[in-house]
């Protein structure tokens, strides 16, 4: 068996139906019906939309976190800054375990919209004056972040 073959019996795309996972098969492949293959195609989609806004949020509380210790006061608010690397955090880890097929995924998600509900809040409660747009967006994304989780969970 050569290199390529061993890679390609492991990679997710290249898995049987018995053995493909919801979130992550990839194509359906053999004897599927056609709502076998829809239903799996349409998880694939919730499943990219939901590990790519959780890559966004991580990204953006991040980004934010330097510009509200400069700004001071309530900005660098232990309880705010707190609130953006929490959800930065949770949304690396849930990001993480839904590209790993965790099945440890399903319940973190169900957390990381919580805790993206939290910072949303938090920044929603900091969206005022000249930095308004920053906070609103970082807001913005982590309850769209929130809901994709949400369903990812089931809850």
């Amino acid at each position: 068996m050569n290199p390529r073959s061993q890679h390609e019996q492991s990679s997710p795309t290249s898995r049987t139906p018995q053995s493909a996972e919801p979130r992550g098969g990839g194509r359906a492949q053999g004897g599927a019906g056609a709502g076998e293959h829809a239903g799996r195609h349409e998880d694939m989609s919730h499943f990219e939309e939901c590990a790519r806004l959780c890559h966004e949020c991580h990204d953006e509380c991040l980004h934010l976190v330097p510009h509200c210790l400069d700004l001071g006061g309530p900005h660098a608010a232990k309880a705010h800054i707190t609130a953006l690397l929490d959800c930065a955090q949770f949304c690396h880890l849930a990001d993480d375990l839904m590209h790993r097929h965790s099945p440890h995924a399903a319940h973190l998600c169900r957390e990381c919209a919580e805790v993206c509900r939290a910072c949303a809040a938090s920044c929603d409660k900091l969206a005022t004056g000249a930095d308004a747009q920053r906070h609103r967006a970082c807001a913005d994304l982590c309850r769209r972040c929130a809901d994709a989780c949400a369903e990812m969970a089931g809850a």
